[in-house]
């Protein structure tokens, strides 16, 4: 999910609350009107004259109905509603808050207001929510007709037909720009024409690697043109999400939910249950919990750089290679970023475990691990057993370009050896712990982590998370031991 979907789509929470308070005061001043209070029956004038009571009681009033909005999808990140089905909603969750209101004054045996004042209030809150949905609802689509969080689309598989009726509807949904399609043979479709002809099924992975474009919509049955699995495949490994358009029900993945797209009834496969909410939730524990963890761990952190300074000639912090070069690692999506480490290694002898030591690498795959590093020094072994080298991360994670828990982000001449299924780790932020860590990293083959980090994504949940940090401050109680393995 783009950035801007979720920036658009969290407006809708402030923008609901403010216009229901405003409703709700708008109709306070326009019940003391003496117009309107010749209309409606009577109400108790100290209680209205107490505009301060009032205002408390709009807000908690406010507050109930954000969260009878949310309970009835309101405010979901993965889905997209119609203005008409936004109205629909707003008004339905309007009613069970005035009967929730109505109930709660009757139990309590105590009625400030007649009830004609309460459907006065339901009338006006529907009007100024629905007004500030249909704004949020034009400002969206100015920003897509400009191209800003449009989501651009190539069409695979199906036959000439499929592919023009799949194009022809998402050509009327400002959501979509298809970018081209791939097919078995070239064709002119109606909607496209030849110069959307992206290649054939074998140029799937050059395609991948060279296009830019966020979804693939496959097409048609399974297994006619390209297996499924295949093409989910690769999704996975470049990050693009996949939706299919079927012919029969046949998808049999896990997060599999059922959308639309342009109207089309579709497949939408996530690679994670951190798409849409869950990406919030994190962001927002990550930002709580790594703040509240450097304000009470600053004083170990100044006290650890001190000693590292004592200890061994260099830098606080292992920052860059022998030759000068800022050392980066490969975050979310492949995007390389410097992840802050204390420096447990002699000076400027990064270099050698390519060099000197390379034939005491003890681990297969893409990584690297040397067992007795003459590298390290005697307070960097100290600091790696006990993990407290990894805290400087924290700063990562303020900044965003980390998590708390996730995959351990790597080298990038270690990620250039990764085979093309590991590279779905890629799929969210590395974090400071994870699965692997705390299961016996040392002890793991590369698969074994790839695995772990394969599940952890496709089955988080903040609880997950929670309960690897839990284990993770475990291990590091325990103690690991000294993992050369760490750069």
């Amino acid at each position: 999910m783009k950035r801007f979907e979720i920036i658009i789509r969290l407006l809708r929470i402030p923008v609901d609350f403010v216009l229901a308070y405003s409703a709700l005061y708008s109709t306070y001043l326009l019940r003391k009107t003496d117009f309107v209070s010749k209309i409606l029956a009577p109400v108790d004038i100290d209680y209205l004259n107490a505009s301060s009571r009032y205002y408390e009681l709009s807000l908690i009033l406010a507050l109930g109905l954000i969260v009878i909005f949310a309970f009835n999808k309101l405010y979901s990140l993965k889905t997209i509603d119609s203005f008409g089905t936004q109205v629909k909603k707003v008004t339905g969750s309007v009613l069970v808050w005035l009967m929730a209101i109505i109930t709660y004054y009757f139990l309590i045996r105590s009625f400030p207001f007649s009830r004609s004042v309460i459907l006065l209030n339901s009338v006006v809150v529907i009007l100024f929510v629905s007004f500030g949905r249909f704004a949020v609802h034009l400002l969206q689509n100015l920003f897509l007709k400009r191209g800003l969080g449009v989501r651009r689309v190539i069409l695979v598989g199906g036959s000439k037909e499929m592919i023009d009726r799949v194009a022809e509807a998402l050509k009327r949904d400002f959501h979509y720009k298809v970018v081209g399609y791939v097919g078995q043979r070239k064709f002119k479709s109606e909607v496209l024409g030849y110069k959307y002809y992206l290649g054939g099924f074998t140029k799937l992975k050059e395609i991948f690697s060279r296009r830019k474009f966020d979804d693939v919509v496959h097409i048609g049955r399974q297994g006619t043109d390209i297996q499924n699995y295949e093409l989910i495949n690769l999704c996975r490994i470049y990050h693009k999400d996949y939706q299919y358009v079927p012919d029969v029900l046949e998808v049999q993945r896990q997060n599999v939910v059922l959308s639309s797209i342009g109207g089309l009834p579709v497949f939408r496969v996530k690679p994670t249950s951190l798409d849409g909410w869950g990406r919030v939730f994190k962001r927002i524990f990550d930002l709580v919990v790594s703040g509240l963890l450097l304000v009470v761990l600053s004083p170990l952190l100044v006290l650890v750089a001190l000693l590292i300074l004592v200890d061994s000639p260099g830098p606080v912090f292992f920052r860059r290679d022998d030759e000068g070069r800022i050392v980066k690692r490969a975050g979310y999506k492949g995007e390389p970023f410097h992840c802050w480490k204390f420096r447990t290694m002699k000076h400027k002898t990064h270099g050698m475990r390519d060099k000197e030591l390379a034939d005491s690498n003890i681990r297969e795959g893409a990584l690297i691990k040397i067992k007795n590093d003459p590298r390290i020094t005697k307070f960097g072994k100290l600091l790696r057993r006990l993990d407290i080298d990894e805290l400087p991360q924290l700063f990562n994670v303020l900044i965003g370009n980390m998590s708390l828990v996730g995959p351990r982000p790597h080298l990038l001449d270690e990620v250039a050896k990764y085979k093309e299924h590991e590279r779905f780790v890629f799929t969210v932020k590395p974090g400071i712990t994870g699965l692997a860590q705390v299961s016996g990293r040392s002890d793991l083959g590369f698969d074994e982590e790839v695995s772990l980090d394969t599940y952890y994504i496709e089955n988080w949940s903040i609880l997950l998370d929670v309960r690897i940090l839990f284990r993770t401050l475990a291990v590091v109680v325990k103690g690991h031991g000294e993992f050369s393995d760490k750069n």
